[in-house]
């Protein structure tokens, strides 16, 4: 008979085993299909009724309170339907896995998704000035105020032969203008224009995986932030 240690070990490695194969497909191919997840949603199943059913379902109600609030995103467009299900799914699989004392929420998975995914202005931002400082006039053909410039520089750069991206750039009375407006995750397409200002579509999966796993170690790392200044 295993523990529930080891148990929840054996749960924690499926949940990375799946983020981590989701990811794989989704930055090579930028789709997921449904079809994915059925043996790990299984999997989940078989997992709250292994161990002390009745806490596992209390903690899986719990943790999938998440859900209305992810079934909203996907609507508006800010997750695909995989991000949708992949959360679902890993919530079910391992609610509330940590190894230490750190504060964990059933928001947790996502909190640190959004924090990490924040990463990518970083990238951008210091794309945009390395190019800058070899003097590559990246802002040519555009009217744009210096404020609009910089948001341009954080919300993407400009690319020779862009992939898997989309265009922030718009055409006005004959001059370039930037389009900061929400590229839905599901039908937006890709750019195909060369030599033209594009945000990178990461698929936000890989940031799921990276937020889980500093779940893992960390808890839930804004609020854990937040109760150290206190």
């Amino acid at each position: 008979m295993y523990s529930s240690i080891e148990i929840e070990i054996v749960r924690i490695l499926v949940a990375l085993v799946m983020l981590v194969l989701a990811s794989t497909l989704d930055l090579w191919k930028r789709e997921i299909h449904d079809i994915f997840w059925i043996p790990f949603g299984i999997a989940a199943v078989v997992f709250v009724f292994i161990d002390d059913p009745l806490n596992n379902l209390v903690a899986v109600g719990i943790s999938l309170i998440v859900v209305p609030i992810l079934f909203a995103m996907w609507r508006i467009g800010f997750l695909g339907g995989a991000d949708f299900i992949g959360i679902a799914v890993l919530q079910t699989l391992v609610p509330f896995s940590i190894f230490s004392d750190n504060i964990v929420t059933p928001f947790t998975v996502l909190s640190n998704a959004a924090l990490f995914s924040s990463s990518i202005f970083v990238v951008n931002l210091a794309r945009n000035l390395i190019a800058l400082s070899r003097s590559h006039d990246i802002f040519d053909g555009f009217n744009e105020t210096k404020s609009r410039k910089i948001l341009a520089m954080l919300f993407g750069h400009r690319a020779k032969n862009p992939k898997f991206s989309f265009s922030i750039e718009e055409e006005h009375m004959g001059a370039k203008m930037f389009s900061f407006s929400l590229h839905h995750a599901e039908k937006t397409e890709y750019c195909t224009k060369k030599d033209t200002w594009v945000s990178t579509g990461i698929p936000f999966i890989v940031f799921i995986t990276i937020g889980f796993i500093a779940q893992i170690f960390l808890g839930d790392i804004i609020l854990n932030s937040f109760g150290s200044w206190i």
